[in-house]
C-alpha cells in the first residue's frame, strides 16, 4: 500500500514535497527590496496609559506599542512586480488585504499589526462600552513584533514557512472604499501558500495545499496518508513559546 506522508506548513496544514524552493525564497526576498521611501508610524498609539491605569489594567507591552518606529511604505507598483486589490480580509482580530501579483498568479496579504477584537469579534451591544474598550486595551498584553520573530525559529527547526516583512500601507486611491481603514496602516506584508492554476507547482513546489480542517480529514480518511510527527512537534513548540 502506497503511503502518503504530508508536510505540515507554520500557515496551514499542507501536502508539499518540500521545503521552499530557490524559486520562491527569492521571491519573497526580492518583493521586500526596501525602496527607500519610509515614514514614522505608532502601531498602538491607542494603549498609551497613566500610572493608574497601569496599575489596574496593567503595562504589558504598552512602551512597544507606542513607540515610534521608521518602515518601509509598501509600494504597489513595484513590490513583487506590482499588486492589484484582490479582497478585503479579516479574522476576529486582525484587518488585511489581500492582493494579487500583476502578471502572476501568487497572492500576497497586507495584515494589521494592531488588533481589533471591538470591531472584528465583538457584539454590537459591547461595542462603545467600558467593557468593550478593556477588552480591547488587552491586545496591549500582546508582543506587536511577534510576527517577524517567528521564521527565524522555523528555520531553526526545518519548517515550511512565509517570510512576513513589516510594511505601512500607502495612502493610495487604488485601496477604494477601505482607503479611510488602512491609509498609514503598519502591517505586515507576506506571501500566501497557495495552490498555483492548471496544475502547475504551486508554493513550495506543491501539488495540493490544504486548510487544518480538510487537512485532518484526509489524515483520518486513510491508513496510508500520514503527516510528519517530528515536524507537527516542532511548530507546535514553537505555536507555545
Amino acid at each position: 500500500m502506497k503511503s502518503t506522508r504530508l508536510r505540515i506548513s507554520s500557515i496551514a496544514a499542507a501536502t508539499v514535497a518540500a521545503l521552499i524552493p530557490a524559486d520562491d525564497a527569492r521571491a519573497q526576498d526580492a518583493a521586500q527590496r526596501d525602496t527607500g521611501k519610509t515614514v514614522t508610524v505608532v502601531a498602538g498609539a491607542g494603549y498609551r496609559a497613566s500610572g493608574m491605569k497601569r496599575l489596574f489594567l496593567g503595562s504589558g507591552w504598552r512602551d512597544v506599542w507606542t513607540m515610534p518606529v521608521r518602515a518601509p511604505l509598501l509600494d504597489l507598483d513595484t513590490y513583487a512586480g506590482g499588486l492589484k486589490f484582490q479582497e478585503r480580509g479579516g479574522g476576529k482580530q486582525s484587518l488585511s488585504i489581500h492582493f494579487t501579483e500583476k502578471d502572476g498568479w501568487r497572492e500576497h496579504q497586507f495584515r494589521s499589526v494592531n488588533k481589533f477584537p471591538l470591531i472584528q469579534a465583538m457584539p454590537k451591544e459591547v461595542r462603545g462600552t467600558l467593557t468593550g474598550h478593556i477588552l480591547q486595551d488587552e491586545v496591549s498584553h500582546l508582543f506587536p513584533g511577534a510576527p517577524l520573530l517567528v521564521p527565524s525559529f522555523m528555520e531553526a527547526i526545518g519548517a515550511l514557512h512565509v517570510k512576513p516583512g513589516l510594511y505601512v500601507m500607502p495612502d493610495d486611491a487604488r485601496l477604494g472604499v477601505y482607503r479611510d481603514t488602512f491609509a498609514l496602516m503598519p502591517g505586515t506584508v507576506e506571501l500566501s501558500p497557495k495552490e498555483a492554476p492548471d496544475d502547475k507547482p504551486g508554493f513550495a513546489g506543491s501539488s495540493k495545499i490544504q486548510n487544518m480542517d480538510k487537512f485532518l480529514e484526509t489524515v483520518q480518511e486513510k491508513r496510508s496518508h500520514r503527516f510528519d510527527e517530528k515536524e507537527l512537534f516542532g511548530i507546535r513548540l514553537v505555536d507555545f513559546r
